[in-house]
């Protein structure tokens, strides 16, 4: 009988230790070999031939185990001895040559099986339990509206633990797992469908997942083709809508609607969104509409671009375009009991149409209080026609004005361009106003330009009403017919005008300020800094005729006829420290004028009541500088008339004072405007108060700090001679404690202005040259220039010289030498780089790319050309796209660099590509437990989690994943001793040194 030595033990512990022993499987740096072996195992001496050999699948968590043996021979009877892990024991009947039995309730990883019989022992068999990969994972992220996040809800299988990521783009957003679910937020998400990668990263029992999915917004955006989802067919903005904004996108017409009504709390922004012959009606509180462009035609039948019933409304950023139809009534915005309204910022082009049934206003406003009207454009043609006074009050129905306010408080018009034109004019009275308020206390008007220009009669602005305060404003008011008026008062108000500039021009009659005085109706006005300026015939600078009237610190400036600076019948009237100059002709007949107080050319006119003139100055081209038919006094002023000075140039009856006026004497220096090196002279002109020279007098002028004592001539002029150089300068001129102020300017003898060129283009420095005279220089004659440090010469040709510049982009200073006058003068040269580059930052491998842009010598984009880029040795041409030439970046981290060539023009910029595996090197003690760290950034520098890092440390690779904060620990248990340990991530590595003791 064959003997056979069963040799098993040897064979099982080899097979349990390759089991135990998974190159693949670093996840910890002690390695260990594991064994198992039965002490009672012996070598034995089989009784006959029996070999048995054992089998088992793989299987996955959770699936029982089929292990089956087969024997030889196959006719052997009996049970067979299961061994599973050494640990586990079950028993099978053999039939047929074969056994089986089932484990259930498996752990996940690799498990040995051995077979026995009567001492015979099979081979051990290694089977695997895998992770589970069939499973169910499920993404459910509804559909939500533009601006609210995206809530992602995962589900696994409850038992499932761990992370999930979702990632779109370069953005990654994390989850953890509780009982199988986590939900996940994605904010700000575009409008439409958004790809995303759902990634599960597995434990211990289920393996990782991918999954693909799309998330939905939908858009608060309304276009022409969904306008019905939004609105209904009568054009009533739907109940259902649930947005705090509502964006409107593209043109809209052709929608068989001419009205939208808003009657809800919405803001409504435009995104190039144009209404055309739609109109917006505003019937509940909160509304703001902003950013549209709303266009009216005259066939439109649309009365208004937006009505406003409802509090609190704000109308911003819009583009109006109206043109009204004829006759109709027409506003750009009419607001009616709106309570708190702002306009702001609107573009507004207007154009009506109306002979004096249609009611023609840009804005109108009715009985809402705390309105803000501001910052606006407002730009407007309309008819000039009869404002309409209805019986039994005869109240005024103002049928063309830009904004027309009516019974409306705490109104505020500020800081707004308002222009109205006149484009047609009918009826008798024809007149045109551009703001008309009326009725509404504590009105604020500050820091508008309001310019306008009509025919017959035109206003700038007429208000009535209490606490009013009209100041910084700019006025500008012209008929091209009979008469015009920068600011009117009426109807019994109080308030105070200050610091606005007025201009009222006409060929008849104007009227810079205007306080009426109707019947009973007396006005309370304070008149403060303002600054009049005017021209006509008969021109009045500030009329005053209420019961209290105060002007303190205005000037007033009038050029005419019969030019009158401040006229008054006011009850009582104080001027103090007013500045007037009137200049008139006065031909013909005053009375024409059309006024109770009838023009004539003086300063100050009381027609009746009790005035005091005070530390005025007047100067007029009249006879009179103050004629009084009141009560009061004039004195402690400056008064200079066509006939004298002071006193004697009051015209008074006995119920006036006029005491202490003067001047004593006149000194008067004109401005000298001269061309260098010429002979023209300052002269100062001293007189007497009968306007006689006074001779033999020292004159003192004060020039650029210095003082140069003159003597009058018999003529009563001193002079001195100007060498100065070109430039404007201030001048005074004294006698006897009398100083007056005037100017030089003294004008070059080389006219040039500074230049801004791109490099070597056609531009060059070109430059006139004249004598003192001011004729221009003789062809051929030799001028220099000197720039960057070199003298240039050149030749006069037709007046002028020419320096071509062909210096490196920067800013210089040119130096330009008249030869004959022997002026000097500097100018600015800036050179313009045709190459515009930046030093780019960015991190390694991210998008940022090396963009240059690149421009012909006019500017404009050269397209077509090539660029030359030198990197890190390396050369590289790029053609010029759009203006624009690139080149992406791919180089490790580190400071590069960076050459730009293009004609013969080359700049260097610097290059920085930060890292995105962050190490460092590592002193330690032995075992003390450090780790080694890396840390992985994404391209805009944030932690990226989730990333697999490979560590090669003593020729072993580690592999680590990193953490919520973009790091990955490796414990280091080296031996004492200096170790190299090489970082690998993303194509990128970085060797860094461990040093233990």
């Amino acid at each position: 009988m064959n003997k056979k030595i069963l040799v098993f033990l040897l064979v099982a512990i080899v097979a349990l230790s390759l089991s135990a022993v998974s190159a693949a499987d670093n996840t910890t740096d002690d390695v260990s070999v594991l064994s198992s072996y039965d002490d009672n195992a012996v070598v034995s001496e089989a009784t006959n031939d029996i070999s048995i050999d054992v089998t088992a699948k793989d299987i996955t968590y959770g699936e029982n185990a089929t292990v089956e043996a087969k024997i030889i021979p196959n006719t052997t009877t009996g049970n067979i001895k299961f061994s599973l892990d050494n640990k586990i024991n079950q028993s099978g009947v053999i039939a047929n040559g074969s056994a089986s039995v089932i484990f259930t309730n498996l752990e996940i990883g690799k498990h040995s099986i051995i077979a026995s019989y009567n001492g015979t022992n099979s081979t051990p068999f290694v089977f695997n339990v895998n992770k589970i990969s069939v499973y169910n994972m499920t993404i459910d992220a509804p559909a939500v509206f533009y601006g609210n996040n995206v809530s992602a809800v995962i589900t696994l299988p409850e038992d499932a633990t761990g992370d999930v990521n979702i990632t779109i783009g370069n953005k990654t957003y994390n989850g953890k797992l509780v009982s199988g679910k986590t939900t996940i937020a994605i904010p700000n998400l575009a409008t439409g469908n958004t790809n995303a990668t759902v990634v599960y990263f597995g434990d211990k029992k289920y393996a990782n997942k991918t999954i693909n999915t799309t998330f939905t917004v939908t858009g608060n955006t309304v276009t022409n083709d969904t306008f019905f989802t939004y609105f209904g067919k009568d054009g009533v903005l739907n109940n259902d809508i649930t947005f705090s904004d509502l964006i409107f996108a593209g043109n809209f017409s052709g929608l068989n609607l001419s009205t939208l009504t808003i009657d809800k709390k919405i803001n409504l922004i435009g995104e190039k969104a144009i209404l055309k012959d739609i109109s917006l009606v505003i019937k509940a509180d909160n509304i703001s509409v902003s950013n549209f462009a709303i266009v009216l035609t005259n066939t439109s039948g649309v009365e208004s671009a937006i009505d406003v019933r409802g509090a609190n409304a704000n109308i911003d950023a819009n583009i109006f375009s109206v043109n009204s139809a004829f006759d109709k009534n027409s506003f750009v915005i009419n607001a009616e009991n709106a309570v708190n309204l702002t306009i702001n910022n609107n573009t507004i082009v207007y154009s009506g149409k109306t002979n004096g049934n249609g009611i023609n206003n840009i804005i109108r406003i009715i009985d809402s209080d705390n309105v803000n009207i501001l910052n606006n454009y407002i730009f407007a043609e309309i008819p000039s026609v009869p404002v309409n006074y209805m019986p039994p009050t005869w109240a005024a129905t103002v049928m063309s004005a830009g904004i027309y306010v009516e019974g409306s408080a705490n109104l505020n018009i500020a800081s707004n361009n308002i222009a109205i034109e006149y484009n047609n004019a009918s009826g008798a009275y024809d007149t045109i106003h551009n703001l008309y308020i009326e009725g509404g206390n504590n009105a604020i008007i500050e820091n508008n330009n309001i310019s306008t220009k009509g025919h017959t009669y035109v206003y700038g602005i007429t208000i009535s009403g209490k606490n009013f305060t009209i100041a910084s404003n700019a006025f500008y008011s012209d008929s091209d017919n009979y008469y015009a008026d920068g600011i009117q008062i009426y109807d019994n108000s109080n308030g105070i005008l200050k610091d606005n500039e007025v201009f009222v021009e006409s060929p008849v009659v104007a009227y810079g300020i205007y306080s009426s005085n109707w019947g009973d109706k007396a006005n309370n006005i304070t008149y403060n800094n303002n600054n009049v300026v005017g021209n006509s015939s008969y021109i009045y600078g500030i009329y005053v005729s209420g019961n209290n009237e105060t002007l303190i610190g205005n000037e007033i400036t009038l050029v005419g006829n019969f030019t009158t600076g401040v006229a008054s019948s006011a009850s009582t009237v104080t001027l103090n420290k007013n500045d007037i100059i009137t200049n008139g002709n006065n031909i013909g007949n005053a009375s024409k004028c059309g006024d109770s107080i009838i023009a004539e050319t003086t300063g100050v006119k009381i027609a009746y009541g009790n005035a005091t003139v005070t530390n005025c100055t007047v100067k007029t081209t009249g006879e009179y500088t103050v004629n009084t038919t009141g009560a009061g006094s004039v004195t402690y002023n400056s008064l200079v008339s066509n006939v004298g000075l002071g006193d004697k140039t009051v015209q008074a009856n006995n119920n006036t004072i006029v005491a202490n006026n003067g001047p004593k004497f006149l000194i008067d220096v004109p401005e000298l405007v001269k061309i260098y090196g010429s002979a023209d002279k300052l002269i100062a002109i001293l007189t007497d108060s009968s306007h006689n020279p006074i001779a033999n007098a020292n004159i003192t002028f004060n020039i650029n700090g210095r003082n140069y004592t003159k003597l009058t001539n018999g003529t009563g002029v001193a002079s001195m001679d100007i060498n100065l150089v070109s430039g404007s300068y201030k001048v005074t001129a004294t006698y006897e404690n009398t100083t007056v102020e005037s100017s030089i300017i003294v004008t070059p003898t080389i006219l040039a202005n500074d230049i801004v060129k791109f490099y070597r283009n056609d531009t060059h420095f070109v430059a006139k040259f004249t004598d003192s005279n001011g004729t221009a220089l003789k062809d051929n004659t030799t001028v220099k220039f000197n720039i960057n440090g070199v003298f240039y010469k050149a030749n006069i040709t037709n007046g002028t010289a020419t320096l071509r510049i062909w210096l490196n982009p920067g800013k210089y200073v040119l130096t330009a030498f008249n030869s004959v006058t022997g002026e000097e003068l500097g100018f600015n040269v800036t050179v313009l780089s045709t190459v515009i580059t930046e030093n780019l930052v960015k991190y390694y491998k991210n998008e940022s790319q090396f963009v240059v842009k690149v421009l012909n010598g006019d500017g404009t984009p050269a397209n077509g050309t090539n660029v030359t880029f030198n990197i890190n040795g390396v050369f590289y041409t790029k053609e010029v796209i759009n203006g624009t030439a690139t080149l992406n970046i791919n180089l490790y981290p580190g400071d590069y660099i960076i050459t730009t060539m293009y004609g013969k023009y080359a700049v260097g910029n610097n290059v920085t590509v930060l890292p995105t595996l962050i190490t460092k090197d590592l002193d330690m003690k032995f075992q003390d437990g450090s780790n080694f760290t890396a840390k992985t950034l994404d391209g805009q520098g944030k932690p990226l989690a989730n990333q697999n890092i490979t560590f090669n440390v003593n020729g072993v690779f580690y592999n680590r994943t990193t953490d919520e904060n973009g790091m990955a620990n490796l414990l280091i248990r080296l031996n004492p001793g200096k170790y190299i340990i090489t970082s690998i991530w993303n194509e990128y590595q970085v060797g860094r040194t461990i040093t233990i003791a």
